[in-house]
């Protein structure tokens, strides 16, 4: 399958190339340092000026091997960043891409493939080690050197260049031996013939580099790619055993203030300049426009009435855009937490974390450091659930797309970090995906407005009420696939659900962890070593180093590398803090009737009967109530009124008379299934 890449340029600069004519554009062109492309052809004026007119802002870019090949150099299928001059490649993608670039490509391939093959190389390798001295020695140039390479009989000046060119002779003809490659050139067709060689392997690397570091955005350049991502060179040289290099980006390009000040009247470039900021969304029939770097939605009458004077060729320029085939339009607006604008043809409103993977980043220790001891402590430096919480947070910054449908539990004194872990989420992702609340009716009750968009909800000093009251909606919040969002004064909506929720409680039992809950929680009792005043310095040396810029990268970084393939957080849930507030959040009243129809012959209260053939149980209310209350599974007396409720609440169970006393009469089968239900039993932790 070949690839696909999204690609973005510089919105200004490329309104600005639009509004130059054609005899500017190839201006441009002439001025630019290189006159001929990657493959050693000379620039198509006429195709570079009418495919920058029509480049957009941002764009899919499908590639695929030139017509007739399997291997060597991929191409895009449309005019993109790859098939720019460089002067203008510059231009639009400067502050948007780096540009990595392999040194000396072919000739370090070539050498590469001598050594592979036992093959002469020492002055290949001479001037792969030397290129600035043999170039200054030899008086020649990097154009020379390449033409020296792809000619089949070159002509040399010095005895350096000319053992050079025996030696890569002697080597051409042993690798066309080995790979048999077949040309149509016949000019150099034996230098044509090594080349298709080297550029298979120059794709290969490329490829190589790509799949490692997961390059979506990402511009191919045959000896090199461009990409947002910050990569060390010694990474790229680990992986591919090439040297790369980091291109400078040197704009020669000014903008004129005249020529932006000119304003567009052609209907292709209003359109254009009008795209920028404006699409059609089909699912539901809307328009969206960019205000203040927000989409917001708008209707046909509107879009209409705000743009009654925009003109194209004299005509009204909506309603000839409405008729466009090719306007920009989207299936659907989504808001997903990938770094795709585009995704299965719906519009993506997602912006970047506030921080993002950077691999030429050097570490902070005392960050990371730091950073493990708030993890080690919130766990209370049990070393399986620092690895949950560490792991549940990597997925978090790798997968935000992936909802893990674990919510993480604290449970400790104040002052043992709970709130700082939730600030330190904020300063990593940004606070716009991050939200605290101590009113969980904000979160869980009919207006959840403030959910929207949320990758991480605190909930703070939830207690064990709030636990029993919305313990559906909160077991539905976190595993839910889609959410309704309701606004005070705003109309509903469905969003897709990534919300992790983190629960910080200095109660015992903040939350039900009941049967068919067990595996929706991690439950932590933290660690109270740094509570109090005596630990202030240590909290306010944390929060000084923990506010620089570095050690955010630092964590961010951290999190971003470890590795979780793999990883499910149900599966690793089990704790000894929430298999204690199970166990007590099992309703005694429920505990004591299993216990009782586990061994009907010890409870004297409980009767085996039978009802038109079949079999049941039969019990007084008021004895089965006092051996309960006798019994090792009450503390307290209980009303006789909310005693009855609570097991006529139960399937299976009815009242009934038997003389002249009122009792309980169950169906044990079913009975006992229902309290299966209810009760978590240790082993199901």
């Amino acid at each position: 399958m070949m690839p696909t890449f999204n690609e973005q340029v510089n919105p200004t600069n490329l309104a600005y190339l639009k509004k130059l004519s054609d005899y500017e554009i190839e201006q441009l062109l002439l001025d630019n340092k290189e006159d001929k492309d990657q493959d050693g052809k000379s620039y198509n004026f006429s195709r570079i000026t009418k495919g920058v007119k029509s480049m957009e802002v941002q764009k899919v870019v499908k590639y695929k091997y030139a017509r007739g090949r399997k291997e060597g150099r991929i191409y895009g299928t449309t005019f993109s960043i790859q098939a720019l001059p460089n002067n203008i490649r510059t231009f639009l993608t400067n502050g948007i891409y780096k540009d990595y670039d392999m040194v000396n490509a072919h000739f370090q391939i070539l050498l590469k493939l001598c050594v592979k093959h036992q093959l002469t190389h020492k002055y290949i390798k001479m001037y792969v080690d030397n290129r600035k001295e043999v170039l200054e020695n030899n008086d020649a140039t990097k154009l020379e050197m390449l033409v020296l390479l792809n000619t089949d009989k070159p002509k040399t000046k010095t005895s350096y260049l000319k053992s050079l060119a025996n030696e890569i002779q002697s080597a051409r003809h042993e690798l066309l031996e080995i790979y048999k490659p077949t040309t149509s050139n016949t000019r150099n067709p034996l230098s044509s013939q090594l080349n298709r060689i080297m550029t298979d392997v120059e794709n290969q690397t490329l490829q190589k580099v790509i799949h490692h570091f997961k390059l979506k955005e990402c511009v191919p350049m045959f000896d090199g790619f461009m990409c947002r991502e910050d990569i060390s060179l010694d990474d790229l040289k680990k992986i591919t055993g090439y040297d790369w290099t980091l291109k400078e980006h040197e704009d020669t390009i000014e903008i004129d203030e005249e020529v932006m000040e000119r304003k567009a009247t052609d209907y292709q470039s209003i359109k254009e300049e009008f795209e920028t900021k404006n699409f059609m969304c089909r699912q539901p029939l809307c328009f969206y426009r960019l205000i203040d770097n927000d989409w917001v939605e708008t209707n046909r009458q509107d879009m209409e009435l705000d743009t009654m004077e925009l003109q194209a060729d004299g005509k009204p320029f909506f309603k000839r855009w409405l008729m466009d085939k090719d306007k920009r339009k989207y299936e659907r607006v989504i808001w997903c937490p990938k770094d795709e604008t585009v995704i299965d043809g719906k519009f993506n409103t997602f912006e970047s974390f506030t921080y993002t993977k950077n691999y030429s980043h050097s570490c902070s220790v005392e960050a990371k450091e730091l950073f493990d001891t708030l993890l080690s402590m919130l766990t209370n430096h049990i070393e399986s659930q620092t690895l949950l919480l560490r792991n549940y947070l990597a997925h978090l910054i790798q997968k935000p797309y992936d909802n893990p449908e674990v919510a993480m539990v604290f449970k400790g004194l104040e002052g043992s970090g709970k709130d700082t872990l939730l600030y330190i989420i904020d300063k990593l992702l940004g606070n716009d995906y991050v939200y605290c609340e101590q009113d969980i009716n904000n979160i869980l009750g009919n207006f959840n407005g403030i959910r929207s968009k949320k990758l991480v909800v605190g909930l703070n000093e939830m207690d064990g009420k709030d636990g029993v009251k919305f313990r559906e909606a909160l077991k539905h919040s976190i595993t839910a696939k889609t959410l309704l969002i309701n606004e005070k004064y705003g109309k509903q909506r469905t969003e897709e659900n990534y919300t992790r929720f983190f629960i910080f409680s200095n109660g015992l039992t903040p939350i039900q962890v009941g049967a068919g809950l067990a595996r929706r929680f991690a439950v932590f009792d933290t660690s109270s070593e740094r509570c109090g005043v005596k630990h202030k310095s240590w909290w306010s040396h944390f929060y000084n180093v923990m506010n620089k810029g570095e050690s955010l990268q630092t964590i961010f970084n951290y999190l971003s590398f470890i590795d979780i393939d793999g990883w499910n957080a149900g599966e690793h849930v089990e704790t000894a803090s929430k298999t204690k507030m199970a166990l007590v959040n099992n309703n005694p009243v429920y505990s004591y009737l299993q216990n009782a129809l586990d061994d009907l012959d010890t409870h004297s209260c409980l009767t085996r009967i039978t009802i038109k053939g079949k079999p049941y149980v039969f019990g007084h209310w008021g004895a089965i109530k006092t051996n309960f209350e006798l019994s090792d599974f009450s503390d307290n007396p209980i009303k006789t009124l909310h005693f009855k409720k609570l097991l006529l609440s139960l399937d299976g169970v009815e009242c009934k008379r038997r003389g002249k006393l009122e009792g309980m009469c169950l169906d044990a089968d079913r009975v006992s299934e229902e309290l299966r239900l209810r009760l978590v039993k240790v082993e199901e932790l």
